[in-house]
């Protein structure tokens, strides 16, 4: 249960579903990334081509689309690259540190980097003269964390930690059908939220809520998820004299 006094190593007394929080956060990613190339081609088409308020409110038209497509795709590139080349590279040593230093430093600290991306998000969208190419600092944090694709692995390094060879594949299944449905649900709640708001300025409150649901997700993983792995015992067995994970 949450608030448990964690023994190292060992995840008595906590809570081993690591299922919510890849839901959770799915669902958060799913309801921003869903809305943000509307955003951005709205951006494009008021401060980059300069067109009024009325072609570039949703529904544009398909001759509008269309100016707006290249710019529009060459951010939604660099985005695309700054969130997946640092990230993928990171993947190849976070496996190796996690095994020594437990899963969950590095799971909060995933979470945490996705959390200020989507903060950032929230507030450059409440600035309605910003260039749209300023978003691309946004993703920095996500970046520098390891993103989604730390997460991703980690999750399945702990379903694989806490599970026997009988019970880890009904777990991983498990695992990966809280992902798809979580896709599920957040591509049909982001239009709805969108239509919801349609008179305000909708993008900051789904950024937002998408911040505030990984913080929740950081406070699940932090508080109620056991660590599978006894770092302490661990270093111990390692030729390394005088020194200790937690100093």
């Amino acid at each position: 249960y949450c608030g448990a006094p964690e023994e190292p190593g060992r995840t008595r007394g906590r809570s081993t579903l690591v299922e919510p929080v890849m839901f959770v956060f799915v669902l958060a990613r799913t309801l921003s990334d869903t809305v943000i190339t509307n955003l951005l081609e709205y951006r494009v088409c008021r401060l980059e081509l300069g067109l009024p308020e009325a072609n570039c409110s949703e529904p544009i038209s398909s001759q509008i689309e269309d100016m707006v497509q290249p710019t529009t795709a060459q951010i939604i590139m660099g985005r695309s690259l700054l969130e997946a080349l640092i990230p993928s590279c990171l993947t190849v040593l976070i496996g190796p540190w996690s095994d020594a230093n437990g899963r969950k430093p590095f799971m909060v600290i995933s979470l945490a980097g996705m959390s200020l991306t989507y903060w950032c998000w929230g507030f450059l969208a409440l600035m309605p003269s910003l260039n749209p190419f300023v978003f691309l600092f946004a993703s920095l944090p996500l970046s520098g964390s390891g993103g989604s694709w730390a997460l991703y692995l980690l999750s399945y390094c702990y379903v694989s930690d806490v599970t026997d060879e009988r019970s880890r594949p009904v777990r991983m299944a498990v695992l990966t059908m809280a992902v798809y449905c979580s896709l599920i649900f957040g591509n049909a709640f982001a239009p709805l939220l969108m239509t919801s708001q349609h008179s305000l300025n909708p993008y900051p409150l789904i950024f937002f809520l998408s911040a505030s649901l990984l913080l929740l997700c950081i406070l699940y993983t932090y508080y109620c998820l056991g660590e599978p792995i006894d770092v302490e015992q661990l270093w111990e067995l390692l030729p390394v004299s005088g020194y200790s994970p937690r100093s």
